[in-house]
């Protein structure tokens, strides 16, 4: 019998969390992501591509090779030309 209710008890404690954690990350989700920057990393921990601020204050979006080395960038800041430019 002792057994039996110590079973019905952490069944209750399980659901009781479970149910807890589904509600509050309902109530609690952000509606937004805030940062300086946004930093995508490959496998390895490569840097592979930063959108955020330069030394200026400006926006920037710079996408970076294997060796780290960036490759393309904008605003322009590379030797690497878009095929195309908008009029």
């Amino acid at each position: 019998m002792q057994r039996l209710r110590s079973g019905w008890i952490v069944l209750a404690a399980v659901v009781a969390g479970w149910m807890g954690g589904a509600a509050a990350q309902e109530r609690f989700r952000p509606r937004a992501v805030t940062a300086q920057s946004f930093v995508v990393v490959d496998e390895a921990g490569r840097k592979r591509a930063e959108f955020g601020f330069s030394a200026k204050d400006r926006l920037v979006l710079r996408l970076y090779d294997e060796q780290g080395q960036v490759i393309w960038s904008a605003p322009h800041e590379t030797r690497i030309l878009p095929l195309e430019t908008p009029r």
